[in-house]
């Protein structure tokens, strides 16, 4: 449906006379603030605060967090029958394609789960086991995972004192078998954007087309999603005018 290959995000830290003042984290289309005296900082090898702010991108969506959270689908929707029907017609979904993947492996772990819970496949206690402690269902609907403890590129701090969660707790026990391609090198390197160099300018779509057509690829670090019956594109606010986005984020966090 979506796969996010691609996808265009970014952090930004605010300067108010000269002293860094806060942090801006984009989160799907909006964001979200956090000012510098909490925001978490790499630590040296001595263990000493650097000028680093820390960033946790989340499995999957490349939202940006400012401390390592488990952020769960079911706080989309009001707890009520609606979510419960939701979260059931999602595990159905769910066990349908690993029963007809082409992988075998999925496919006998699919049917191993069933057989060991001994129950029919549309009863309800076929899903029991997938509650979480706060009794919602945590089958594959959105949920974000940014534990701190994936690959971690820039300042190479100490994780473990910055604070991480351990994503296993959260991930299936099988794996992809997709090969992923990592930087060789951890460490970043500053480049000015100004000029622009070309792909700045690109004004298309990045990413793996989906299925679903307004899903098709995230737009690039500048300019917006290309909307229905308009002509051309609008800039970011974050890029052309991020003083608006930091009152904009400002306003929504107070």
């Amino acid at each position: 449906m979506n796969h996010h290959e691609g996808d265009w995000e970014m952090t930004a830290v605010y300067l108010k006379n000269d002293i860094p003042y806060a942090v801006l984290f984009s989160q799907h289309g909006a964001g979200n603030i956090e000012k510098w005296e909490t925001a978490n900082k790499a630590l040296d090898r001595q263990g000493k605060e650097t000028t680093h702010p820390v960033v946790y991108v989340a499995l999957g969506s490349h939202a940006n967090y400012s401390k390592p959270e488990v952020i769960r689908s079911p706080s989309m929707y009001k707890p009520g029958r609606l979510q419960r029907i939701l979260f059931k017609v999602d595990g159905w979904i769910h066990y349908l394609f690993m029963l007809i993947n082409p992988s075998q492996k999925a496919r006998q772990i699919a049917i191993k789960e069933l057989q060991a819970k001994n129950t029919h496949f549309l009863a309800e206690d076929a899903f029991i086991y997938m509650r979480d402690e706060a009794d919602h269902y945590v089958v594959s609907l959105p949920m974000e995972i940014a534990s701190g403890d994936g690959f971690r590129l820039g300042f190479q701090g100490d994780n473990l004192q910055e604070g991480v969660v351990k994503s296993s707790s959260y991930l299936k026990r099988i794996m992809s078998d997709r090969k992923t391609t990592r930087p060789k090198i951890k460490e970043w390197r500053r480049v000015l954007l100004n000029p622009e160099p070309e792909w700045v300018q690109y004004k298309g779509l990045w990413g793996v087309k989906s299925m679903l057509k307004e899903e098709s690829g995230p737009p690039g670090p500048k300019w917006d999603r290309p909307k229905k019956d308009q002509p051309g594109v609008e800039e970011r606010k974050r890029w052309g005018k991020p003083l608006d986005w930091l009152r904009e984020l400002e306003q929504e966090n107070h």
